[in-house]
Parts: structure tokens; sequence; C-alpha cells
């Protein structure tokens, strides 16, 4: 009698599949330590955050000449910070939509994040903080990316 012969075939071993907080906002984003974040901390944060922006020397006169209606343009960015912490659905476009008019170099994406921080630390509980950043550091390096190749020749 002839016996059976397995074989075992080797798959390789899956990887698992990161995500955006804008690709996938709430999900993707590891829930640190502390009260989750709710969307009247997102509504504080995006007012104080870009009531800093508005005012503030290097960042203010770009902002306010790329959205000359604040009030909308806040409730723009509110909807997007909405989606990418909570995952409300609430903004379905991209963020280029929100920043293709800018023409940011290095030094604006570290004041903005500079800014970000300051405003997440002062109004938001430690682990809510954390989630914020991270979400925003990873706005930050596609933000980058998209401006570096913006500004590269054709």
């Amino acid at each position: 009698m002839q016996q059976a012969r397995i074989e075992t075939v080797r798959q390789p071993a899956a990887r698992p599949v990161v995500q955006s907080p804008i690709q996938s906002p709430a999900r993707s984003l590891t829930r640190a330590a502390g009260p989750a974040l709710t969307e009247a901390m997102v509504g504080d944060l995006v007012r104080h955050l870009y009531g800093r922006v508005h005012d503030d020397a290097l960042l203010g006169p770009m902002f306010r000449m790329a959205a000359p209606d604040w009030e909308e343009h806040l409730e723009e960015v509110t909807d997007f910070w909405s989606h990418v912490l909570l995952g409300t659905g609430r903004y379905e476009g991209g963020i280029m939509g929100l920043t293709g008019t800018l023409r940011m170099k290095p030094a604006h994406f570290e004041r903005w994040m500079a800014l970000f921080r300051a405003s997440a630390e002062t109004l938001l509980p430690p682990g809510a903080c954390r989630q914020a950043f991270d979400a925003a550091s990873v706005i930050d390096l596609r933000l980058r990316a998209w401006q570096a190749q913006l500004q590269q020749p054709d």
C-alpha cells in the first residue's frame, strides 16, 4: 500500500496592512490610555489651532489668502479632523483639497506642527493628545511629500 505523501507548502507570512488615518480614520489609530476623543474636543482643537494659525506671522498670510471665508474654512477643517480622528465620514474630500492652493515649505510644516502640538497639549488629555498628534504627523508627512512633488521641475 502506497502512503500518501503530504507536502506542506509554506505560504509567505502575511504582512500587516498599515492604513493611514486618512484612509481608515478611527480604526487605524492606536487608542492610547485615557479618555477618547470626542466631537467637542475635535471642534475645540480646530478652533484653537486655526485661531493660532490665522494670527501666526509665518502661516497666517498664506492661510488667510487661501481661505478668505475663514468660518467656512473652519467648518470644512472641522469636518476633516472629525473624519480623521473619529471616523465620522463627514469629510469626503482629500487633504489635498484643503491645502491645494498653499505652497508650503519645510518651515511652514514645522510651524504648523508646533502649533498643532501646542494646541493639542493645551486642550486634550494625554491619550487623546497622542492620538491627534499621531494622525497629524502622518498627514504632515503626506503633505510634505505632495508639496515636494509639486515643486519639482517637469
